[in-house]
C-alpha cells in the first residue's frame, strides 16, 4: 500500500509567517514502515512484539544518500507516572 500525504506547517519568525507544504509518501510493509519526501527517506524496523524500533534516515546531497541519522529504541513503563 503506498499512500500519498499532504502535509502543512506554519513557521513563525517574529512577524513574519510562512506557510510550508510538504508531500510525501509512506509504504508499510511487514514491520517495516518506509518514508519518502523531497530529498530524504526515514525506513522503521518495528519487532515483532512492538516493543521496539529502529530508525534510519537518509539525506539526499548532490545525488548522494548520506545516512543523517540511526536511532533504536524500546517501550518501557515510564517511572514517576500515577497510572490508574
Amino acid at each position: 500500500m503506498v499512500t500519498t500525504l499532504s502535509k502543512r506547517r506554519t513557521l513563525g519568525m517574529s512577524s513574519i509567517i510562512m506557510e510550508h507544504i510538504e508531500i510525501y509518501t509512506f509504504t508499510f510493509k511487514d514491520r517495516t514502515l518506509f518514508e519518502t519526501g523531497q530529498g530524504w527517506r526515514h525506513e522503521w524496523d518495528f519487532s515483532p512484539d512492538g516493543m521496539s524500533a529502529t530508525m534510519k534516515r537518509e539525506i539526499e546531497k548532490d545525488g548522494t544518500w548520506w545516512t543523517a541519522i540511526e536511532a533504536k529504541g524500546v517501550k518501557t513503563q515510564a517511572k514517576g507516572l500515577l497510572l490508574e
